[in-house]
């Protein structure tokens, strides 16, 4: 038992400080947002925070004590977390911008057997924009071409991943912490404006986290749900491709927990991994080759201007954000080996200056972890102009104080000594993903799927709270304070009639 505790606290240790690290980073660069507010604003946040807090608290302590039954809180947290979303979509009308515009275009053109839009350059270079463009085009199919039914499915998908929140922190953790979590994205700002925008997050983060589900359900899956996990998470890919974080993390995974420390025979292991990889790649294979087949596109469904990303990644002036001047320079070499020679060439002038690679790094952790989540790709309509201010500070808080409660589950987990640890794989997968975006584009709205890995942890967090102050309840009686009180009033009241 010791020997396991000791191995135990020698692999988690090292990955929950590097996590630490960042949490501490992210809250001194929220703490200078909320600086820069007025006078008046700054005055409110803390009645704002204080309120939501309460709320998120209050309403999972209900839930634990009146929704015991498991089907009966799942019912309950998927209708409401699909109500509200399914309320917004239908109150703002969002439209298509930029990338969701040009992928609905070609959804609606290959509905109807027109396939033009695979010459066009976005199609060119990024190819495997089309898993998503395929799935559009069949709800065009189905629906015809209004906007509703896919936001509709949006809400959907958002409240499968609610239940999904609340299914894997029950089984990581206690059940309040996956009640708290399961609220707490319930009513996450970011995913129930972004549920009007015809982006392919909601779908592939439904399907990556239904795969971390029966992934995390048993110690070692068998052959049957090895290849469910690899199918699901074959066709998140697909609709958004983030395979190397999620494929990398399994692996560690797989290695740190299954091997290391509950002493999996590798023969088990290495016949989960084989069976796993050989389905996912599979999966991925059969579906570029039906697409190349039909003549839905020319190419396989890939990345065929993979530096790009890195070009962003390392520009200092627009802090690994978007660059139009970036954009316009590429732009003028024919993709293929030359533009990436160009492009490989950009990359390593940009990572010559190693001394401000540094202050690159912080600048990206402030801007794609600090900053306001990027609601605007909602909010582009001038009906809800005026609401833009007060979602954007209500967002910014809850967020915060989901980050204050991760920083405490993570610390608590530190400390905490139990041989139980599959929640390291969602720190594994938080620091793949955040580790990842140090080195390519960062975005705001990039933070959408790991959220619920942050909002699972984060709940544990909330559970320590509630432990914590049940027992400091019971040293202290406040109810008996409060009776002995009320009795010496009574009695000063006597004495001076």
């Amino acid at each position: 038992m010791e020997m396991s505790l000791r191995k135990a606290r020698i692999c988690k240790t090292p990955l929950l400080f590097i996590l630490l690290s960042f949490l501490c980073v992210i809250l001194f660069y929220m703490c200078g947002v909320f600086m820069g507010y007025s006078p008046d604003m700054l005055i409110q946040v803390p009645f704002i925070m204080a309120g939501y807090t309460a709320f998120v608290f209050i309403l999972a302590y209900l839930a634990y004590r009146h929704l015991q039954e498991e089907r009966a809180f799942i019912l309950f947290i998927a209708c409401l977390a699909f109500c509200i979303r399914f309320m917004w979509v239908l109150v703002i009308d969002t439209k298509p911008v930029s990338d969701f515009h040009i992928m609905y275009d070609a959804a609606v053109k290959m509905s109807v057997g027109d396939f033009s839009y695979k010459y066009s350059d976005y199609f060119q270079a990024w190819t495997y924009q089309l898993g998503f463009t395929m799935y559009q085009a069949l709800m065009i199919k189905i629906f015809g071409t209004s906007l509703l039914p896919l936001k509709i499915i949006n809400a959907l998908c958002c409240a499968g991943i609610t239940v999904l929140v609340y299914k894997i922190g029950r089984n990581l953790f206690h059940e309040f912490a996956a009640k708290f979590a399961g609220i707490t994205y319930c009513f996450f700002i970011p995913s129930i404006v972004m549920s009007s925008v015809l982006t392919n997050q909601h779908l592939a983060t439904f399907l990556f986290y239904l795969g971390f589900y029966f992934l995390l359900q048993k110690r070692t899956p068998n052959w049957r749900v090895s290849m469910v996990i690899a199918v699901l998470l074959s066709l998140g890919n697909l609709i958004r491709p983030l395979g190397i974080v999620i494929l990398l993390s399994i692996l560690f995974y797989a290695v740190i927990y299954l091997i290391v420390l509950k002493k999996e025979s590798i023969k088990k292991v290495i016949g989960f991994l084989v069976i796993f990889m050989t389905t996912y790649f599979a999966v991925f294979y059969l579906v570029s080759f039906i697409a190349v087949g039909t003549g839905i596109s020319n190419t396989p469904l890939e990345n065929h201007d993979p530096m790009w990303k890195f070009v962003l990644g390392f520009n200092r002036e627009t802090e690994g954000a978007y660059s139009d001047k970036d954009f316009k320079t590429v732009s003028q070499y024919p993709l293929g080996e030359e533009r990436t020679r160009i492009e490989k060439e950009m990359v390593w002038e940009r990572l010559s200056n190693v001394g401000e690679l540094s202050n690159l790094f912080l600048s990206k952790i402030r801007l794609m972890w600090g900053e306001v989540d990027a609601l605007f790709w909602s909010l582009n309509t001038n009906s809800v102009s005026s609401l833009f201010g007060l979602i954007h500070t209500y967002s910014y808080v809850s967020y915060f104080v989901i980050i204050l409660l991760l920083f405490l589950a993570v610390d608590l987990l530190i400390l905490r000594r139990d041989t139980e640890h599959k929640y390291l794989f969602l720190i594994l997968l938080i620091l793949g993903y955040m580790g990842v975006h140090l080195l390519i584009e960062v975005q705001q709205r990039y933070r959408y799927f790991i959220m619920p890995s942050m909002i699972i942890i984060e709940g544990y967090g909330a559970y320590a709270l509630v432990v914590v102050m049940s027992k400091w309840k019971e040293r202290i009686p406040f109810r008996r304070l409060l009776q002995l009180r009320a009795k010496d009033a009574r009695q000063e009241v006597a004495e001076e009639a």
